[in-house]
C-alpha cells in the first residue's frame, strides 16, 4: 500500500484474422492510480491509454502497468479495448459469357407426333455461365 505495484496485462486477437488499431483504455479505479502503462508515465489526472498497435492472428502482447494502490484488499482496475474492425476482403471473379442457344427439331411433323427438340448452348468467351436452362415459348396457333 502506497508503494509501486506491477502488474502486466495480456491483449490477445482471438480471431483468424489481423486486428489493426487496438487500444487499451484504463478506467479510473477507486483505490488504485495507474502510474506507468506500457513504459510511459501516466497522467494521474485522466484515464490511461496505451496504443498496442496491430496484432495478428491469434497473436498477443503484454503490457506492463505500474500503479500505486492507497489501501489493502480488492482493488478493481477495469480496462477497456478498442479496435478498428478488421476489413472484409474477397474475391470477385468477373466473367463475360457470350451464349448461343441452337435448337435443332424437325421441319414438319403429324398431328399426334411427338415432336422433339434438341438445345445446344455454346459459350464463345472464356468464364463460367453458371446456371443456366432454356423455356421454349411455342406459339400456339
Amino acid at each position: 500500500m502506497g508503494h509501486d505495484y506491477n502488474y502486466q496485462i495480456r491483449v490477445t486477437n482471438l480471431t483468424n484474422a489481423p486486428v489493426r488499431g487496438i487500444r487499451l483504455k484504463s478506467s479510473q479505479s477507486e483505490g488504485l492510480r495507474v502510474t506507468r502503462i506500457g513504459g510511459a508515465e501516466a497522467n494521474a489526472e485522466a484515464p490511461q491509454q496505451f496504443d498496442i498497435g496491430a496484432l495478428g492472428p491469434k497473436e498477443s502482447r503484454t503490457v506492463d502497468v505500474t500503479a500505486v494502490p492507497s489501501h489493502v484488499g480488492d482493488v478493481n482496475a477495469c480496462y477497456t479495448v478498442s479496435y478498428e474492425p478488421p476489413s472484409l476482403c474477397t474475391v470477385v471473379k468477373v466473367v463475360n459469357p457470350t451464349l448461343t442457344v441452337i435448337a435443332e427439331g424437325p421441319s414438319e411433323s403429324d398431328v399426334c407426333q411427338d415432336i422433339v427438340y434438341h438445345f445446344r448452348v455454346t459459350n464463345s468467351e472464356p468464364g463460367s455461365h453458371g446456371m443456366s436452362y432454356c423455356k421454349p415459348i411455342f406459339p400456339r396457333d
